[in-house]
């Protein structure tokens, strides 16, 4: 079988934009949804014509995967997808819980999602709600949420399997080893957490789950997510993922750098933080090298996407702009006594750091490469405290980027030496996802069940455990609807 480019590309677009659409025309006023749909309707057309449908004399490369190889890569994403937590067929796992009941609330309330706060005021739903938008709608037409949940579990695994496919056609794997290979080691790459995890420990800080809880006094842990678990609980990652593989292998981004934007933003807005980042220094980067102008981002496309972006900003400006504990929100890391400054750069060093270290002579000439290399090292002097998934969350997309440069050096002929010792880094790094799939597995075939039964999220609110009651109090709704922006000037009524 043949695997093309184009196909997937459109397949991604289509699953990334219409919940975009939906929130347009199902929680914003015609005034700005009819225009503002219209608007992106016609950036759209325009990449896709001048993009993904290329000119007759470009032609599409192709790779071909034997027939076994795709039921397998089908199969295995299938069977990690129902122990995760797709459609609810067993046990929810860790994020499920919160993800069922925000897909609940939005099949079953109306849009916007409203809550009655303590008795005093209303709060509506402010949260990135990307992934929810599309079964949500299909759960409202259909008339329930167990169909909500069947198509939340489909549409995941859809996403995933062109995210995969995506990831070996970019790489060019065109041998059945290569492609095993290739999703195997995506997968399973990680850093080396468990060293960074045990020098930490025997200098007295406190750890658990590989995460380090480091003594910087205002950050509580260092830690990047493995890939593998965005496959099964973070699951507002996946369709970015396959945004950023579509991005990475555009040869000029900066002119549709709106579109690929746009939808992390609804679906992952760490994620976003991670990838503007990334493309902000790589533009400098060749600005620097007067490769590019003002004009190459100045276009039609990235203009509408901004304008569309800034509903999203407003929509999640009720929860940035909510009254929260001294310890969330956005600030600097404080360190303060050395063994502050080991933590942090045993951190940055084995969950990173020596990757880029073998990797530096063979890339350090490419804009993008040194692009990521800062910022890896930025990402890492912030902190969203308790409450956020900060620093597990927005270095995602330089994960995957840095997985393709790992590929991409053990394809071209270098030093033995080097090659082995990152080969050890990659094995030690395998460690942590293993682990955590080998968790997620056994508690799914511990208590493997269909329940559609699932709590609303003021269940959550409501919380008996202060700690998860905080955390929901302070992740997933606005302020006063009646001082919220959102509601007061764009939401539907």
């Amino acid at each position: 079988m043949i695997i093309k480019e184009r196909p997937l590309r459109l397949t991604v677009l289509a699953l990334v934009y219409l919940p975009i659409f939906i929130f347009l025309m199902g929680w914003c006023r015609p005034y700005i949804a009819i225009p503002g749909s219209i608007a992106l309707l016609y950036a759209l057309y325009r990449y896709i014509r001048q993009v993904i449908i290329a000119p007759p004399e470009q032609e599409e490369t192709n790779i071909e995967m034997h027939p076994l190889v795709f039921i397998v890569i089908c199969c295995f994403i299938i069977f990690i997808g129902l122990f995760s937590g797709y459609g609810h067929w067993t046990d929810s796992h860790l994020d499920w819980p919160k993800h069922n009941a925000i897909l609940h609330d939005m099949t079953s309330k109306e849009w916007p999602v409203i809550y009655h706060w303590d008795d005093k005021s209303y709060r509506m739903l402010s949260y990135y709600i990307g992934v929810y938008l599309l079964p949500a709608t299909i759960g409202k037409l259909s008339g329930g949420y167990v169909a909500a949940e069947l198509s939340l579990g489909i549409i995941l695994l859809m996403t995933a399997l062109c995210v995969i496919l995506l990831l070996i056609k970019i790489l060019g794997c065109n041998s059945w080893i290569k492609q095993i290979l290739c999703v195997v080691c995506f997968l399973l790459f990680y850093g080396m957490s468990p060293i960074c995890h045990k020098l930490n420990a025997m200098m007295g800080c406190q750890g658990g789950g590989h995460s380090v809880i480091a003594d910087l006094p205002n950050i509580y842990y260092l830690h990047i997510k493995p890939i593998i678990l965005v496959f099964t609980t973070y699951i507002q990652g996946i369709a970015p993922l396959g945004v950023c593989l579509c991005l990475i292998n555009e040869k000029k981004p900066f002119g549709n750098l709106g579109i690929h934007l746009l939808p992390v933003l609804i679906f992952s807005p760490f994620l976003f933080v991670g990838l503007m980042l990334l493309y902000a220094l790589f533009w400098v980067a060749e600005r620097c090298r007067k490769r590019i102008s003002i004009k190459d981002i100045l276009t039609t496309e990235n203009i509408i996407a901004s304008l569309i972006a800034c509903i999203f900003l407003i929509y999640f400006s009720g929860n940035i702009l909510l009254d929260k504990p001294e310890n969330t929100g956005l600030q600097f890391i404080k360190i303060k006594t050395t063994r502050n400054f080991v933590v942090f750069l045993s951190y940055c060093f084995f969950l990173f750091g020596i990757y880029l270290i073998i990797l530096w002579k063979s890339f350090y000439r490419e804009s993008l490469y040194l692009s990521l290399c800062c910022a890896f090292g930025v990402i890492p002097l912030f902190t969203m405290g308790a409450y956020n998934d900060w620093c597990q969350n927005c270095p995602l997309v330089l994960l995957l980027l840095l997985f393709l440069y790992v590929w991409k050096y053990f394809q071209q002929p270098h030093c033995l030496l080097r090659k082995v010792i990152l080969a050890g880094v990659i094995v030690i790094g395998t460690f942590v996802p293993i682990e955590a799939t080998r968790t997620l597995l056994s508690d799914g075939f511990s208590s493997p069940r269909w329940n559609f039964q699932t709590d609303g999220l003021m269940d959550h609110l409501n919380d008996e455990d202060p700690a998860n009651r905080l955390s929901y109090r302070y992740n997933y709704v606005s302020g006063d609807i009646n001082t919220d922006l959102f509601y007061k000037y764009i939401a539907k009524k």
